[in-house]
Order: structure tokens, then sequence, then C-alpha cells
């Protein structure tokens, strides 16, 4: 019998059935895992359910780097993402830890210094790891932290993250076919 991953072991407890279909997870990274991690997180996971053609199981998982553990999205953030279908509600803050990192297959941090503090934290990452805007090839800039800002500036932000989203997504099947 072949020994389990750490990856294989996390998915076990969490009851997730996987038969016969490739695996891949997805974690997003920004500092308080209360508005844009969450936001990327609960746009994502809404595309992923709704794609009846997918090829492989992903996953997502989202952190801040100085995340308080147990927080809940921000009003706005919530609101946000409900053009989108996406529910983050019950959405709850955790801290990045190294675990998680070593869980994911792709890590898409919300802006450079959330990247630098992944590598610092587990330099063996670096070959999954990109700011969001650059994994598709687009600027290096990032998203912006919308916290304390109008739902104005978090409605744009979740039109960015759809737009991104949608391609990262078609990115991920194609990499499976």
């Amino acid at each position: 019998m072949r020994k389990q991953t750490t990856k294989q072991k996390a998915l076990k407890k969490s009851g997730s059935k996987r038969i016969n279909r490739k695996q891949f997870t997805v974690l997003f990274v920004c500092s308080g895992n209360s508005c844009r991690s969450p936001m990327a997180k609960g746009i994502f996971d809404k595309l992923v359910k709704d794609d009846t053609r997918k090829i492989v199981d992903i996953t997502s998982l989202s952190a801040g780097t100085s995340a308080i553990n147990g927080q809940l999205p921000t009003e706005n953030a919530q609101k946000a993402v409900l053009k989108y279908e996406a529910d983050i509600e019950h959405h709850v803050s955790a801290r990045l830890t190294k675990e998680r990192i070593k869980l994911a297959d792709l890590i898409l941090a919300m802006e450079q210094k959330h990247k630098d503090f992944i590598l610092e934290m587990y330099p063996r990452a670096k070959p999954k790891t990109f700011v969001i805007t650059n994994y598709i090839g687009k600027s290096t800039k990032g998203i912006i932290d919308p916290l304390g800002h109008s739902i104005e500036i978090y409605q744009d932000i979740a039109d960015k993250f759809h737009r991104l989203l949608v391609k990262i997504y078609k990115k991920i099947n194609n990499n499976w076919r």
C-alpha cells in the first residue's frame, strides 16, 4: 500500500471524495484574510462549482499573512461578491501557515509583499507562487486592499477578480488537458 501524502490525508480528513479525478489546490493570500483573499476564493469557488465540464477537481483555500484566526469577512466584501453569486458570509479568517503553503499546488498572492512573505516562510514554494495579476501574464501590481474604502471600491475589486479568475481557471484546466 502506498504511503498517503499530507495533501491526501488532509483531503481524507475533510471528507472529500476524489474518484478517478486529478486534484488541484489553489491558495489565495492577502493580509488580514477578511477582504481580498475571501473575495477571490468565493468568486473562484463559484466558477469551479458552475463548470460541468471540469476535468480536474479544484479546491481553494485562503489565508492572511497577518490574519487573526476566526474573523468574518467585512460586510462590503460580502456584498461585493454577491454580483457573482458568491457567498462568503461563513468564511472564517485564517493565518497563513507553512502547512497551507505545502498543501497548495498554486499560490496567488494579492501583492508582491504577500509573495515575499510566503517565500520567506517557505522558500520551496517559489515555483508555485505568483502575484495574482502576474499569473496570467498581466501586471505584477496586484490588487489593492479595499479595507476601509467604499462599497464601490470593493465592487471594482470584485469585478477585477472575476475577470482575472475566469482566465486563471481556464489556464488551470488547460494545463490538465
